[in-house]
């Protein structure tokens, strides 16, 4: 089994990125080809934070957040078998959590965690909700083939499968709502992978096969193709900080990371993670601005002080 790297403790990171030049810390997670860890990574200043989890997986594919206990949930797969599992781990600390078998290969390649709710898993022609702990809670028939995305939001309170004619079905938190609605490029229906919830209102992720960054509106459920050039096929898109959004995916054998603003525009070039071979998924851990690290950093001190004097 490969050796886990060293990690720098997430509370030391947010103390790096509170320096003099307030350097934003963003902290994602990314799974790539060939590899059986997870990277920590940070795309805004551009350094590789370390590795975890290559005592506890295999041929790792997509990747959820619940961000309230610090948890990584993995679409794991067994080695040399055709039974995919869920593996949790401690994104601090790569520690192992729990896991679960979901009993076949599904083919797993987005997952969705909903706070309150557990995890979104698409399975054939459906999504199946789990608790946090593996117990499954419902079952969702889509009337689709090749659910390759789930996202969600909060504000309209559903979850959407998004599948490989171009199709997304909505479900309104645990009933299916039965509405579809298409993506398309203008000359045919757009397979649309990693698809992550920005801003509560609208998905973004990538086109199968191509640069293209795909939208999708929560409100009038249609969506679109939108051209760009990152020089890389786009396979998963997260919030960051502010009115940002990273995409990350592989061109030549290579991980890419871009950056997008919330309307799509591409605001910075693309940044080739060493040592990768292509990324898979993504999940980022979108942490407090510098300006508000440096808030609480002074509100601890007037505290300590306070107490000090008492």
């Amino acid at each position: 089994m490969k050796a886990q790297t060293r990690l720098i403790p997430i509370a030391a990171l947010a103390v790096l990125s509170a320096v003099p030049a307030f350097a934003s810390f963003e902290l994602t997670l990314i799974t790539e080809s060939n590899s059986n860890a997870i990277r920590r990574v940070d795309p805004e200043n551009r350094i590789v934070l370390g590795s975890f989890g290559a005592n506890n997986l295999h041929a790792p594919d997509a990747l959820a957040l619940d961000q309230v206990n610090g948890h990584v949930y993995v679409a794991n797969n067994y080695v040399g078998g055709n039974i995919s599992r869920i593996t949790v781990l401690n994104y601090n600390t790569g520690a192992f959590v729990r896991e679960w078998t979901l009993g076949a290969d599904f083919g797993i390649t987005s997952i969705a965690f909903r706070p309150g709710f557990g995890l979104y898993v698409p399975v054939t022609d459906g999504l199946r909700l789990f608790s946090p702990t593996g117990s499954l809670l419902a079952t969702f028939t889509s009337g689709l083939t090749g659910i390759s995305s789930v996202s969600y939001s909060t504000d309209f309170n559903e979850v959407y499968g998004h599948a490989a004619n171009g199709t997304t079905r909505r479900f309104d938190g645990s009933i299916l709502s039965g509405t579809t609605a298409g993506i398309s490029n203008h000359s045919g229906p757009v397979n649309q992978i990693g698809m992550t919830t920005i801003n509560d209102r609208a998905s973004f992720g990538g086109q199968a096969g191509t640069d293209n960054l795909v939208f999708f509106n929560h409100l009038s459920l249609s969506g679109s193709t939108l051209t760009h050039t990152p020089g890389f096929s786009i396979r998963a898109v997260n919030a960051a900080h502010g009115d940002r959004m990273y995409a990350g995916g592989v061109g030549g054998g290579v991980s890419y990371i871009t950056t997008f603003n919330q309307s799509g525009l591409q605001v910075s070039d693309r940044w080739a993670v060493p040592g990768g071979a292509g990324i898979i998924s993504m999940a980022t851990v979108v942490a407090p601005e510098p300006g508000t690290l440096l808030a609480v950093g002074a509100g601890l001190a007037f505290l300590a002080k306070r107490r000090k004097r008492s």
